[in-house]
């Protein structure tokens, strides 16, 4: 969560209450003297009575008494409310409204401004605390004071935060139109596309997520890869194969050296039963990467069923010339799944499944000293 600048408002003396009410005037003295418990115990008796409940003086005095608490170290003065900073806010509020010559707009515009970046600091410590509604809450309140028509500036830092906070929150909705205005003010690069498009498929919005993620591919090509396995995944979950073959088909022909994307396009091959191509894809994702056991595995596998299949289709033949040029194949089949199976072996020692198909192959190749080995590895006599 990005962290906010720390302000301190030192509530000063409260020079601008200048009308003849004594009740007021004694408030304000007691501000000045810093005596906040009696201060308090006053405006609290003022401001819910009719006389006050339009005075912009008694709601400044209001907003100051419980700002003075909000920052106060005195135990005794934190504990005069459980939200200060509320009250202290909500009365900022009123002064504007019933200030109509603007006699404290100079002042209110310090005070707010401090507030804001209080809220937000707030917001960042029940964040690391995990009180992510209650973070929200700080952080909006911190927003909306940055959008009143005396500052009217963006934060993005601040959007950033509250998009985070309400996705822990659960407040999806609220959290999608944090982060599209992220993307309107071009912050947060690719990332912020990536969240994005989470919360959509989270909502189950699959084509908005995959719109999501073309649009910060396209702003953003050069940080794009996480946003491209996204994009990728999303199509294979939603059963779209034709666009993700296609977008594949275009990273490989780009010349990508990332194997896993010719691993994931050889299987969509596969399912086309477009042998050639799987190999082709299967060979060039272990020359990036040798180390790979699935690549190898796989390549491995797909040459020794085919030349299980080949014995299938040679014990159907009748024709003698016939049958001895295609159980050739077999033979050839088989011995080139076998360096394929010996480096998945070395990559993951001891997996039965490759075992099993090493017992087979060093027997039919009379291989008796590595057939000997396996069966030893597999617990055989």
């Amino acid at each position: 969560m990005k962290s906010i600048i720390i302000f301190t408002l030192f509530i000063a003396l409260i020079s601008v209450i200048q009308a003849q009410d004594t009740k007021l005037v004694d408030i304000s003295n007691l501000l000045k003297n810093g005596d906040i418990i009696k201060a308090k115990s006053k405006i609290d008796e003022l401001i819910i009575g009719v006389e006050y409940k339009n005075s912009a003086e008694a709601w400044f005095l209001n907003a100051v008494t419980y700002h003075s608490i909000y920052e106060s170290d005195d135990i005794n003065v934190k504990n005069l409310d459980s939200n200060p900073i509320n009250e202290a806010y909500y009365s900022y509020k009123k002064t504007i409204e019933f200030d109509k010559t603007k006699k404290y707009q100079s002042d209110i515009i310090k005070r707010l401004n401090v507030l804001a970046n209080q809220y937000s600091n707030k917001g960042v410590m029940e964040y690391n605390e995990y009180k992510y509604e209650k973070a929200l809450e700080s952080i909006e309140n911190s927003l909306e004071i940055n959008n009143m028509p005396m500052f009217l500036r963006t934060d993005s830092n601040l959007l950033y935060n509250a998009a985070m906070c309400a996705d822990l929150a659960k407040k999806f909705d609220k959290a999608i139109g944090y982060y599209e205005k992220l993307i309107e003010i071009n912050f947060g690069g690719s990332d912020i596309y990536l969240n994005l498009s989470d919360l959509y498929k989270n909502k189950n919005s699959i084509d908005d997520a995959l719109n999501t993620l073309k649009s910060g591919i396209n702003k953003h090509p050069n940080t794009s890869t996480k946003l491209v396995n996204q994009l990728i995944n999303l199509y294979l979950d939603s059963n779209k194969k034709t666009e993700a073959k296609e977008l594949l088909d275009n990273i490989v022909a780009n010349g990508t050296q990332e194997a896993s994307y010719y691993v994931v396009l050889a299987s969509l091959y596969d399912t086309e039963k477009d042998f050639d191509k799987v190999i082709e894809l299967l060979s060039k994702a272990i020359e990036l990467n040798n180390t790979d056991y699935n690549s190898n595995f796989q390549l491995g596998a797909l040459w020794y069923n085919k030349a299980i299949k080949q014995n299938e289709f040679v014990n159907t033949l009748t024709d003698e010339m016939q049958f001895k040029a295609e159980k050739a194949k077999v033979d050839d089949y088989f011995k080139n799944s076998l360096p394929y199976f010996e480096n998945a072996d070395k990559i993951k020692p001891s997996s039965k499944n490759v075992l099993s198909k090493l017992k087979f192959l060093y027997k039919r190749f009379n291989n008796t000293e590595k057939y000997n080995s396996v069966c030893k590895q597999l617990g055989e006599n």
